[in-house]
Parts: C-alpha cells; structure tokens; sequence
C-alpha cells in the first residue's frame, strides 16, 4: 500500500491514521512546538520536534507559554533583584522577556544599593517607601 505525501504545517507533525490509508497532520503538544514544516515522509515521529524551554533557573518566570510553532519566553523576577543578563548592558526597547535557549545565563542578581530597587523595566531606581491610597 501506497500513501500519499504531503507537507505538514507549521505546528504539526504527520500521523498515519488507524486504518494506515492517511497520513493525518497532529497539533503539537503543549510541551512542544515545530517552527517549520515537515515532510510526511517524517510519519514515524510521534511529537513535534523541539522541546519548549522551560523557565526554572534562578529568578527564571514565565514571560510567555509559547505556541505550536514559538518556544516559551521568559523573564526574569524583578522584585526579588533579578535582571536578564542579555540585557544587563542595554535595553533600549525596554524588553522583559527573552528566550531561554538563545542565551547562556538566563537571570542574574542585582544588588542595589541602599535606598535603591529594580523596577519592572529592570531599571534602578529609588526605593519607594510609602505608598498612599486615596479612598472614597
């Protein structure tokens, strides 16, 4: 027998059906995305080909769960005096989040000094002491 080929999308890897006469196109997995096409002649993978990252190290936080086609972003926790090292330098576009895979170390501490606190731009600034509401 003799299926018929065809280009699995973006998101999606090929499946020969149960009665083996179709190779169906399967969405990934949540824990997994496929950024580029495959060829059907694949069928013999039971998942998507890459892995998402995962945002575990030291300050690491979810930023983004990603898609079946787009690997999971993350950031890293500000409160607690972490800044991503691909932007310890510079930041111009104000970024948070970062891809895991790309980069060697993903959060590193901040210490301020006194007086002075990250804030969400991952900017140093002076520690805010008082907060006032105003009710009504």
């Amino acid at each position: 027998m003799s299926l018929t080929g065809f280009n699995c999308f973006l998101g999606h890897y090929p499946v020969v059906s149960i009665d083996r006469k179709v190779l169906k196109p399967v969405k990934c997995s949540p824990t997994h995305f496929q950024p580029n096409d495959q060829m059907s002649n694949e069928y013999k993978k039971i998942k998507c080909s890459y892995m998402k990252s995962v945002c575990s190290d030291d300050g690491e936080e979810d930023c983004d769960d990603g898609t079946d086609v787009k690997d999971r972003t993350c950031r890293c926790d500000y409160t607690l005096g972490y800044r991503a090292s691909v932007y310890f330098l510079d930041n111009p576009l104000n970024k948070a989040c970062f891809q895991p895979s790309a980069v060697d170390d993903g959060c590193i501490m901040l210490n301020c000094s006194e007086g002075k606190e990250l804030n969400p731009g991952m900017r140093i600034i002076q520690f805010c002491i008082y907060f006032t509401f105003l009710s009504m």
